[in-house]
């Protein structure tokens, strides 16, 4: 938007190239704080928690479910965690300076039970607390199957809980022998059959949970130890779907990937001041840290060399992020400026991919099948662009140009535009490329039967109005524009744009 003030010929590609990354797709004010935070597990409710209650979302339109107040036995100290069962039975509360763990089905409350599998029939609230003198509870973190879980607190062992044998006071427990270094240093392999501890040096302990015997120790190179990264494990997570991938985040600011197998580590670049949180995608594919000045990064996990993504708009340190279960989107609060922010981790330029039959290709038709008579005097192909495959050329001046292998290109002809507005990738051997309407969309189908399509916009002015309603600015999620800034995108032709009359 800023070149769109400067009344920059650029704006097109400055708002195109905002709508491909990573969107803030809504902000969820607190004015008392978020103490923790997580998605239910069919991604319908994002649970967070401030000093005295527990606060319910949804995450499509950011309103408040309901609000569930917390016994002064439950109230979070500090930090806490917020963490829900597997299949919905229920969450567990947990916080770094009390020692009491309390789980809780809010059944009482209509708008909540419907949240909770294990309300079915029930109209009274389910609650048990973990935790007596000699079994200090705390953080705690579920098994895959949701029938034990670990519990951390400060100073002392992890201690396994098994869910599906007795209450709070009886349930049977099974000390894993060793302390972490902050309570959130702990982790459950995917498969079940590890838990890994972090201490205060960078070494990783991983535990037999059915024992609490010792299965091995992680310890950075020699050369590597004396790394100012390498310092206190504040946060332990392995991937959801490699149980040989753990990524560990240290209070030196480093974030390494450990490879439990070989006990070898790789530093995660990019990476700078302490992630106190950090959250694998559930397909494993991702990896995010928030870190303490409310910057938001993440890798891909299949290339962990490259530099990662940014997501900025918090203002204090991300205590804690979570995935939608589906993958498309971020949660993510910070207890200093009060928010929850949902990122949108889907362009809303990516393509619509579904497959035609064959009878249906030969009715869609192609528009074009071969480049315009003299598109080498009228644009720039990018560079190795391919052969181009088909274009279509709207009545507003608009000319989409695709390659045989794949690649789009939109072009402003009628701005005098040689370099192309904005690029897509569409799946590869384009057969055929239309404009539909109403609404305005591109469309390309390869000829194995492949269909992809994208929004397709007549003018700058419709770009911008799709941007308003896409990009976060003003922290509302809508733009309003000025008379003047109108006035900048409008056409040559337009009322405002005439010479004021002269002063006789």
């Amino acid at each position: 938007m800023e070149a769109q003030k400067q009344g920059l010929e650029e704006t097109e590609k400055v708002i195109v190239k905002s709508l491909q990354m990573p969107l803030e797709k809504r902000i969820i004010s607190d004015p008392m704080g978020v103490m923790g935070l997580a998605y239910s597990p069919d991604g319908k409710a994002i649970v967070s928690m401030d000093s005295y209650s527990l606060r319910f979302w949804s995450p499509d339109d950011g309103n408040e479910i309901d609000t569930y107040p917390l016994k002064a036995s439950a109230i979070p100290a500090v930090f806490g965690r917020i963490e829900w069962s597997p299949a919905g039975e229920w969450i567990s509360i947990g916080s770094q300076e009390q020692d009491k763990t309390l789980l809780l089905a809010p059944c009482s409350h209509p708008k909540l039970k419907v949240l909770f599998t294990s309300c079915a029939g029930e109209d009274k609230d389910r609650q048990r607390i973990l935790g007596d003198p000699d079994h200090r509870a705390g953080l705690a973190k579920f098994s895959n199957d949701g029938r034990w879980m670990v519990i951390s607190a400060f100073g002392t062992p992890l201690t396994r809980w098994d869910l599906a044998n007795g209450d709070g006071a009886t349930a049977k427990t099974t000390s894993l022998n060793v302390a972490p270094g902050d309570p959130d240093a702990f982790a459950i392999s995917p498969d079940m059959k590890t838990v890994a501890a972090g201490l205060q040096n960078g070494e990783i302990r991983l535990i037999d949970p059915d024992s609490g015997g010792l299965q091995a120790t992680l310890l950075p190179p020699p050369e590597e130890q004396k790394d100012p990264d390498h310092r206190t494990v504040i946060a332990l997570l392995f991937n959801p779907s490699d149980p040989n991938m753990l990524v560990a985040s240290e209070s030196g600011g480093g974030i390494f990937v450990w490879d439990v197998k070989t006990k070898t580590c790789k530093k995660l670049p990019g990476a700078q001041g302490r992630a106190w949180s950090i959250a694998f995608s559930r397909d494993g594919q991702f990896v995010t840290a928030g870190n303490n000045s409310g910057v938001i990064r993440t890798w891909e996990t299949e290339d962990l060399a490259n530099e990662p993504s940014q997501l900025n708009g918090h203002t204090g340190a991300v205590l804690w992020i979570d995935y939608n279960p589906d993958g498309t989107s971020l949660a993510s609060a910070s207890n200093k400026d009060k928010t929850i922010r949902l990122w949108n981790l889907r362009s809303p330029l990516d393509p619509e991919v579904n497959e035609v039959t064959p009878p249906e290709i030969q009715s869609i038709g192609a528009q074009s099948s071969e480049a315009p008579p003299d598109w080498s005097k009228r644009i720039s192909l990018p560079k190795d662009f391919g052969r181009v495959a088909a274009y279509v050329e709207s009545d507003t001046g608009r000319l989409v140009v695709a390659s045989k292998e794949g690649r789009l290109a939109l072009y402003n002809l009628k701005d005098g535009w040689r370099e192309p507005v904005a690029e897509w990738r569409s799946p590869a051997d384009v057969a055929i490329l239309k404009l539909e309407h109403n609404p305005d969309r591109m469309v390309t189908v390869s000829s194995s039967g492949l269909q992809a399509s994208w929004p397709f916009f007549r003018d700058v002015k419709a770009l911008i109005s799709f941007a308003a309603d896409q990009l976060p600015f003003f922290g509302k999620g809508r733009l309003t524009l000025s008379a003047e800034d109108l006035c900048k995108i409008a056409p040559p032709d337009s009322p405002c744009k005439a010479e004021p009359a002269q002063v006789q």
